[in-house]
């Protein structure tokens, strides 16, 4: 599965449960979607422009993310699709 938009078009940055496991990690929220996608199997696509964001986006291969946090984020796909009903 190809990720082409791995942040989610910046709609989950202010995410209190992203914020959260960013802190956990030291990382920027981003860079936990990066690495949750990685982890998923997902072939993460980020685009940037920015040289600042495209050095962040590379800075994700030297964790991994707790399954009970991978499991924590899966949960905000599962908010989208119950205000969509």
């Amino acid at each position: 599965m190809q990720a082409y938009s791995p942040l989610a078009e910046g709609q989950k940055m202010d995410d209190p449960v992203l914020k959260g496991v960013a802190e956990k990690y030291t990382r920027t929220p981003a860079q936990v979607l990066l690495r949750y996608g990685l982890q998923k199997g997902w072939v993460v696509l980020p685009k940037s422009e920015n040289p600042a964001r495209i050095s962040e986006n590379a800075g994700i291969y030297d964790f991994a993310l707790e399954n009970k946090d991978v499991e924590a984020l899966d949960g905000l796909n599962e908010d989208d699709r119950e205000l969509a009903e």
